[in-house]
């Protein structure tokens, strides 16, 4: 008896258009929160918990981006290009899998921020057939790492002092999250192109 190992359907429309309606529901809530953070700072003297708010919603909507990102690269997975390994995919879920008395259990995986955003862009591509690097060497790679170091100082805070967010630090932050935008923008459109 021969088995055959079935074929994964194509992704629909409508997985593809759900997956779109999600994140630009997700996306635009926090790009508004954003907004009103940042003209909250810019109407009035430096105002510190908006700089804050804005930097939490700024990460945020990074890891939301990064999130759909994803999505999307597992659906599309193997159709345009590149088919994804196992562990590929297990650490685009953010899971593993394991047996342990007979049972198969998940198990969480969590990637560090930047190790995520450098799989999640290379992944992406690599199912788009897109050789993307990331200029590791930019200022904005630069400040995204320090945008990182700010977010777990607000996120994990052991004193008062690392509540503080100076005006540098909004601004690295700031800047940090709009060079990440323009990435994400150049590997959408390449992908598209891609797929047309």
């Amino acid at each position: 008896m021969r088995y055959r190992i079935a074929k994964k359907p194509k992704p629909t429309r409508q997985q593809l258009a759900l997956l779109d309606t999600d994140s630009e529901d997700v996306i635009s809530i926090l790009v508004e929160d954003v907004q009103k953070c940042c003209d909250r700072i810019n109407e009035n003297p430096y105002d510190e918990s908006s700089a804050r708010a804005a930097v939490r919603n700024y990460i945020s909507l990074v890891d939301a981006i990064l999130y759909f990102m994803k999505q999307l690269t597992l659906i599309v997975n193997g159709f345009i290009g590149y088919k994804l390994t196992l562990k590929e995919e297990e650490s685009l879920k953010g899971k593993r899998f394991d047996i342990k008395r007979g049972e198969q259990r998940e198990i969480p995986v969590q990637m560090k921020f930047l190790d995520d955003v450098k799989f999640t862009f290379k992944m992406f591509g690599k199912v788009h057939s897109l050789d993307f690097q990331i200029d590791f060497k930019d200022p904005g790679w630069q400040r995204l790492k320090i945008a990182k170091e700010i977010r777990h100082r607000l996120t994990h805070p052991i004193k008062g002092a690392d509540l503080k967010v100076s005006r540098q630090d909004y601004d690295d932050v700031s800047l940090a999250a709009k060079w990440f935008l323009e990435q994400q923008k150049v590997l959408m459109i390449e992908a598209r192109k891609h797929r047309s």
